[in-house]
């Protein structure tokens, strides 16, 4: 049964997909966005998931990569968060500041000296810390005395995915966008030029134009035509619960990453103190396993997260929290699965797969405190329009 017809769909509710829909329900007059609500049980849900089930995100500009990409659609994202905030009435960024931690060794020195680039080339905020410094301002804080460090300040510190999401769908609707609680299973192109977009649910949709925001399933059920060259990664990351009191002592925890290899772990992120929904205070810790492990098929994906995420690099990640907070009682651990989208240029894809289907995908880790500005670019693409200047020398296209 058809039951809609539009000028734009975006296929994934998703924080890329809402940031979407909200950009291109400003410009066109029918737009939806289509993707399932969070499952309450995972354990009996058979659809799809996704990465921002999460209340705790590590946010900053500064970044590695010389070329500036990932720094500067951060930036562009992040000087929108307090937009975004006071439109749609929900908090959900914390600018507790973001500290950069490295070896005293050439590699460590090439890492601090790299985000220092990023930071020059886009006038950050941010300071170079001393050993002093840390005692000074984090006597929680433990990393080796010879560290190198940078601290970002009040353009980083953590986002609640959930509540980002939920500000952008706000937003998204309040612009006149409709708002479709279902999962797409195919897109079809049509005779006249349009496309059938079919649902779990039995139910059809057409659209002159679609735009696929669907992460890591972007290439499961039928939606696009030809599959994108990305790898889905597992990831899992460590949930230490802290008391009330704990997390006061605290308060100050900026966000971290410690660009440290630990045994099978490396490039160490920590999230400060979160109240997530159960009601209970966590700090979190996540890693880039050096066993990596990827998914091609849609059920091995759905029993990763369905999964206790139960790994070698978890049980690394939890004894790390224990020497960088050796003062800290934890109360209780969680593991938790998560899934990255990488793709062999680590920038994502953006632009058309066909006349009128295009794609924003591959967040490589990155795209959730960028999401408002890959969500923007996916969506002027998507009106068919060029791209801002800044992005002309990137290579971003899907095929």
């Amino acid at each position: 049964m058809t039951t809609g017809v539009f000028d734009c769909v975006v296929v994934g509710a998703g924080l890329l997909g809402s940031a979407a829909a909200k950009y291109l329900a400003g410009e066109l007059a029918n737009v939806a966005i289509i993707g399932p609500t969070e499952p309450r049980d995972w354990q009996s849900h058979n659809g799809v998931f996704a990465s921002h089930y999460d209340s705790g995100r590590v946010t900053r500009i500064l970044d590695g990569d010389r070329s500036l990409f990932w720094a500067r659609v951060a930036k562009a994202s992040i000087d929108r968060y307090r937009e975004i905030e006071k439109e749609s009435g929900i908090k959900f960024f914390s600018s507790i500041g973001c500290l950069k931690v490295a070896p005293a060794d050439d590699i460590g020195t090439d890492y601090i000296d790299s985000h220092m680039f990023s930071g020059q080339a886009l006038a950050v905020d941010f300071e170079k810390l001393t050993s002093a410094d840390l005692k000074t301002r984090f006597p929680y804080l433990c990393f080796p005395s010879d560290s190198l460090m940078l601290q970002e300040n009040h353009t980083a510190g953590w986002i609640d995915p959930r509540k980002l999401l939920e500000a952008q769908l706000k937003l998204s609707k309040n612009a006149g966008a409709t708002i479709i609680d279902d999962t797409v299973v195919a897109v079809s192109q049509e005779d006249d030029g349009t496309l059938r977009i079919s649902l779990a649910s039995d139910r059809e949709v057409v659209a002159q134009k679609a735009l696929v925001t669907a992460g890591a399933f972007s290439n499961f059920h039928n939606l696009l035509a030809k599959k994108l060259d990305i790898k889905i990664r597992a990831e899992a990351v460590v949930l230490a619960e802290i008391s009330v009191e704990t997390a006061e002592k605290l308060r100050t925890m900026p966000s971290i990453v410690w660009a440290v290899e630990r045994g099978v772990c490396g490039g160490i992120y920590i999230v400060p103190p979160v109240q997530y929904p159960d009601g209970k205070i966590y700090i979190k810790i996540g890693s880039r396993s050096n066993q990596r492990r990827y998914f091609s098929t849609l059920e091995e994906t759905i029993n990763w997260f369905q999964s206790d995420a139960q790994t070698v690099t978890a049980s690394e990640n939890r004894r790390v929290l224990e020497e960088i907070l050796p003062e800290v009682q934890f109360l209780s651990w969680q593991v938790k699965p998560c899934i990255l989208t990488d793709t062999p240029s680590l920038k994502p894809y953006i632009g058309p797969v066909s006349e009128n289907l295009f794609v924003a995908v591959g967040g490589n880790g990155y795209g959730a405190k960028s999401s408002d500005e890959l969500g923007r670019m996916g969506a002027v693409t998507a009106l068919g329009k060029a791209l801002d200047s800044e992005y002309a020398d990137y290579d971003l296209s899907p095929y």
